[in-house]
């Protein structure tokens, strides 16, 4: 699956990298089955001290090296390696708002779409924010979270628990309705 965001994202580091002195070099791990230790071998051979790591797109992933001689950074929560520096957006915040935003609308039904384990490489942001939601707003009526990406099941839930309004990992869920004949704002917010 590639995302043309972080190919954006890559040519701006590396931009940034060449006017600062720098050269931004991309190594494919899993591609070329360069394992761990051949990973810093090469790392170490070609004295290269900083590491940027890219989204990993099935995440929750462990890399297999010793990172104490390297400075490291990671791009999102893909890579779960302990005190590993990352840039991303602010997942609680982002949810917590969207949710808090939500209620001041009006809607007191509120369900939650993702993927199933997609919170988990963001360390359950998402699923903490919800619940500090949750906790702060008792007039609230509890959706239980839909966790998965099939459309059967996806339809059936929204028919069983009938929120008044979805915040989705992704736009494929309101194409879905609508493709079931639902309308936003109509039927759904």
């Amino acid at each position: 699956r590639i995302n043309i965001r972080f190919f954006r994202v890559f040519d701006g580091a590396k931009a940034r990298a060449e006017q600062l002195g720098f050269r931004l070099e991309s190594f494919k791990l899993r591609r070329d089955k360069i394992t761990g230790s051949r990973f810093v071998s090469i790392l170490r051979s070609r004295g290269i001290e900083g590491l940027v790591i890219s989204p990993i797109f099935d995440g929750g992933k462990k890399l297999d090296f010793d990172w104490s001689r390297f400075s490291a950074i990671a791009f999102r929560h893909s890579v779960v390696d302990a005190g590993m520096n990352r840039v991303c957006f602010d997942q609680f915040y982002a949810v917590l708002h969207s949710l808090i935003n939500m209620a001041k609308l009006g809607y007191n039904r509120i369900g939650v779409v993702m993927p199933r384990n997609a919170d988990d490489r963001m360390h359950n942001l998402s699923l903490g924010a919800l619940t500090a939601f949750r906790a702060e707003n008792s007039a609230q009526q509890i959706v239980p979270m839909f966790e998965g990406i099939d459309r059967s099941k996806f339809l059936n839930w929204f028919r069983e628990h009938q929120p008044d309004a979805l915040l989705c990992h992704g736009l494929n869920w309101a194409k879905i309705l609508h493709e079931e004949g639902m309308s936003c704002p109509d039927d759904y917010g």
